[in-house]
């Protein structure tokens, strides 16, 4: 049986972890930059002293002389062989960047010069040329063969450019400034690529790029490790009492090193727990908001909806488009799965329900009317129930088949924000906008559970339990609560800690865990049995309307403003079966 851990005590072996493993001592001034050399064994530190000092790791000594400048050394950078260094600093009111032989401590060709003080620098991976971050916002690229700049100078940031460093493919520079951003650029033509990383609150002095090209490392007041992929943050920062000037993830990625003004030290920093695990893919392809998920029964593909007018069809394996869109005239706010895999059921926001072939990728049925909320297919795929936008309290049902009515409207006593069918197909729920749900039998059209107030906001989402004993409702008041399908009793506590609206839930296969997502732009996944949360969050970048898991449970789906995310599960912990007798006697 597993155990959960107690939060204080993990936090503080958080905190325990984020200490400095080493500190190299020697410098009698600031440290403004640190590097490591490719074998992982050394390093190099530049400061304030004039010096471009090295140390051998494991002793943490220094290993040979140091190279003597005329100024303090601002920047450094090692070549990707280790062979050569480049330093950079502010001479006689110009940028000047010298590159140094590393066996032998001599200068190589004649200093670089720029237009403005020389901030970082960073080789790229061919050797072939440096780029320079600049005062005034400006970053540059130069051939180091011939000197000339082939890119830039470049203006992207408000303020000066402390930190630069490539991609390992080459193809991206990545730049820090002193306006607190984080961006990314293609390095041949100096178009900026995708959105800013946000979350420092000042200057962004340095940044380095792990061995598994995934993971970017930067510092200021404290440092940070984001995921480039997503532009999230991975973790909490590790905690400085003081500026770093320059961070360096080791060759293996196991460590981080930086140095700091008004502190002659070097830190080494354990960063394993920051790998990434949860994030698995992002699906990147629409260009307007995501606003539905939704997996297809082989667990092979993903079907996401847009205010693009689209749906994207994805391959899980691959993360890339299967096949073109389907293509609406209007933001497309739902869609659905057909139980088979064969059709696609997608809800307009301008009007209308179509249903595709999901092979041919042609419309089958088009139904003309207002805008759909929200759709569901039933169990056996024969019919399609509808909530339509704006007031109203009934769930439409259409032939799957025909697309023509199945029977008048459902109604129900107040305006619809959600619709499940239950496993048998017997029976529809719905959430209602002021907190109630209720419970229709489909084959009469009369409310056999309900209304049920337990809510105290709309209820935005509901579930059956794969036996169908368990209805489980999500709602804007920020709270998950599980149901008696039957009686309409509610069964044991709510699952609380989300810290805004709750837009929508899903139900594992094996019953025994619900995501959730919200307004506070988190994935949660909840054991359904003891209602605690099983692991951390996984984090969004905005708010997620839109969550499922895989057929086998090994994923979770999500909207992710305008991508689509995978998350892995497979390393939260799992209880036993759900017993229903067991919550059922939880509740008395």
């Amino acid at each position: 049986m597993s155990t959960t851990s107690n939060p204080i005590e993990s936090s503080a072996a958080h905190r325990a972890s984020c200490r400095p493993t080493k500190i190299f001592k020697g410098h009698t001034d600031c440290v403004r930059s640190v590097a490591y050399f490719p074998d992982g064994r050394h390093v190099a530190s530049a400061s304030d002293d004039k010096t471009v000092t090295f140390w051998d790791v494991e002793s943490g000594r220094q290993d040979g002389p140091p190279l003597q400048h005329d100024s303090a050394v601002l920047c450094i950078a090692i070549s990707p062989d280790g062979r050569r260094i480049t330093s950079g600093m502010y001479e006689g009111g110009m940028g000047v960047v010298r590159l140094w032989d590393a066996d032998t401590g001599r200068p190589g060709r004649e200093p670089l010069e720029c237009d403005g003080g020389v901030y970082c620098v960073a080789f790229s991976p061919s050797r072939l040329q440096i780029a320079v971050g600049l005062q005034d916002g400006f970053f540059q690229v130069f051939d180091i063969s011939t000197g000339e700049s082939v890119t830039g100078p470049i203006k992207g940031h408000t303020d000066l450019v402390w930190s630069v460093a490539y991609s390992l493919d080459g193809r991206l520079l990545i730049t820090g400034s002193a306006d607190s951003s984080i961006r990314v650029w293609d390095s041949q033509t100096g178009i900026e690529v995708g959105k800013p990383l946000l979350g420092h609150k000042d200057v962004v002095s340095c940044i380095s790029i792990a061995a598994d090209g995934r993971r970017i490392a930067t510092a200021g007041l404290g440092i940070w490790v984001w995921d480039l992929e997503t532009r999230l943050q991975i973790g909490d920062s590790f905690s400085t009492d003081r500026a770093v000037f320059s961070v360096a993830f080791s060759p293996d990625g196991r460590y981080l090193i930086s140095g700091g003004p008004r502190d002659n030290r070097v830190c080494l920093w354990d960063a394993a727990s920051f790998a990434i695990q949860s994030l698995v893919s992002v699906f990147r392809g629409h260009t307007d908001v995501v606003w539905c998920v939704a997996y297809f029964p082989d667990g092979q593909h993903v079907a996401s909806t847009s205010g693009d007018k689209s749906v994207i069809i994805w391959d899980v394996g691959s993360g890339r488009q299967d096949g073109p869109p389907l293509q609406h005239a209007s933001a497309v706010l739902w869609v659905a799965i057909s139980p088979d895999g064969r059709r696609i059921a997608s809800g307009l926001e301008g009007g209308g329900l179509a249903i595709w072939d999901a092979l041919t990728r042609k419309v089958v049925h088009e139904i003309k009317g207002v805008g759909v909320w929200r759709l569901a297919y039933s169990p056996d795929g024969r019919w399609i129930a509808t909530v339509l936008m704006g007031p109203g309290g009934a769930v439409w049902l259409w032939d799957a088949d025909t697309g023509g009515p199945f029977r008048e409207p459902l109604e129900s006593d107040g305006f619809v924000g959600c619709v499940a069918f239950s496993p048998d197909g017997s029976r529809i729920t719905a959430g209602l906008w002021d907190g109630s749900f209720q419970v229709i039998d489909i084959a009469t059209g009369k409310s056999v559970v309900g209304p049920i107030n337990g809510h105290t906001e709309t209820v935005s989402s509901v579930v059956y339990s794969p036996d169908g004993h368990l209805l489980v409702t999500g709602s804007l008041d920020k709270s998950i609560r599980v149901w008696d399908s039957k009686t309409g009793m509610e069964v044991g506590k709510p699952m609380l800690g989300h810290e805004d609206d709750v837009y929508c839930i899903s139900i594992s296969a094996d019953g025994r865990r619900i995501a959730s997502a919200g307004l506070d732009r988190t994935v949660r996944v909840w054991d359904l049995e003891t209602r605690l949360q099983v692991g951390d969050s996984f984090d969004a970048d905005g708010w997620v309307d839109s969550v499922a898991f895989s057929p086998d449970d090994r994923y979770i789906v999500s909207d992710n403003t305008y991508d689509v995310c995978l998350w892995d599960t497979e390393s939260l912990p799992i209880r036993g079966p759900v017993s229903i007798l067991s919550l059922l006697q939880h509740s008395c």
